[in-house]
């Protein structure tokens, strides 16, 4: 009997949670997930209930869905880590937000600043957890480049990169239909890989004053590169972000007392301060194969502490709405942003 109180008590520390898509970045949450004691998996929906049952069955999943609502009103479950297309993140949110779900909504969680406003608002009203997946705000890498700023002295300038090929994009160019690549699914290169940078940013810096944007148009018209000044007061930010190049992916912070670089905005794993007057600082940065992880455990903690997260909704917020210049900036709107949507 005291063993059986025992196990009782451990299930009551975990936290079930449930998987929205069965893609490959749900298949790197789903690791993580398996290596978190605070999280249980316990569900998956996708709308083939075939493809649900073959994705429960090579992880273990116990319940398959092929319906939100069912899934939603399942009372086993206490959370869900949302991973469809971008357009799609809002309507799914809201739903498991109304009804008592923790929601964990891979970026870009939301298409513009009336959703993710709509979002958090809904969370908030219904008592429960919302969080944007942005794995980079979670890493102690990220806070290790916080932490030491403020070695530079007077920042004046800022490059933020992120830029890598798509493994999708040469089945684009032979014209078949990928839904990173497309208008339809609120895609694109903005919301895909410059949203690290624009969450970096503004996370370190806060809304600046001005933006100048432009970007690089596919034939379907949406953005596949793009680039964007942001100017402080006194320092000025220049954000590139790329789907049909490869970058280097090193990104700088300079001072006035010395330069930092970083080996990847979106996964810090290497920061080194090189000083104007001589020397250079290497920061310690623990090792990490998926950071994926640091999301997972601080969501899973934040349900269970009754943790204040409005800080990082905060950044979401800010975050979206400076896309939403930059994007009006590249004549970009998505048809779901459009009245017929």
């Amino acid at each position: 009997m005291e063993m059986d109180k025992g196990e009782k008590k451990v299930q009551k520390n975990v936290t079930t949670i449930g998987v929205v898509g069965t893609s490959n970045i749900t298949e790197k949450f789903i690791s993580v997930v398996k290596e978190c004691p605070l999280l249980g998996l316990k569900a998956v929906y996708s709308r083939s209930m075939e493809k649900a049952e073959r994705f429960a069955a090579k992880h273990g999943i116990e319940k398959c869905f092929d319906n939100l609502e069912t899934m939603a009103e399942d009372s086993e479950l206490d959370a869900v880590y949302i991973a469809s297309p971008n357009f799609m993140h809002h309507r799914q949110s809201i739903l498991f937000l109304q009804h008592g779900k923790h929601v964990l909504c891979e970026k870009s969680a939301a298409v513009n600043y009336r959703e993710i406003w709509e979002m958090v608002d809904t969370a908030h009203r219904n008592q429960v957890v919302f969080l944007e997946a942005m794995r980079s705000s979670y890493d102690p890498g990220f806070r290790v480049v916080r932490e030491n700023l403020n070695k530079l002295g007077k920042i004046r300038m800022v490059k933020f990169s992120n830029g890598r090929y798509s493994s999708k994009y040469d089945g684009f160019l032979e014209g078949k239909p990928q839904n990173i690549f497309s208008p339809e699914c609120a895609a694109g290169a903005l919301l895909d890989m410059g949203v690290y940078c624009v969450h970096s940013l503004i996370e370190l810096f806060g809304m600046p004053d001005q933006v100048q944007a432009s970007c690089v148009k596919l034939s379907n018209g949406i953005d596949g590169a793009g680039t964007f000044l942001a100017l402080y007061p006194e320092m000025l930010a220049e954000v590139s972000y790329s789907k049909i190049s490869n970058g280097r992916m090193e990104s700088e912070i300079q001072g006035e007392k010395g330069t930092m670089f970083i080996s990847e905005i979106m996964s810090p794993r290497k920061a080194v301060i090189e000083y104007v007057h001589g020397g250079v600082e290497e920061l310690v940065i623990p090792p990490c194969e998926n950071n994926m992880c640091y999301e997972a455990e601080y969501f899973a903690r934040a349900i269970q502490e009754h943790t204040d997260v409005t800080a990082h909704q905060q950044v979401s917020l800010d975050s979206t709405r400076l896309m939403d210049e930059v994007r009006r900036q590249q004549n970009l709107i998505f048809p779901v942003e459009s009245p017929h949507g």
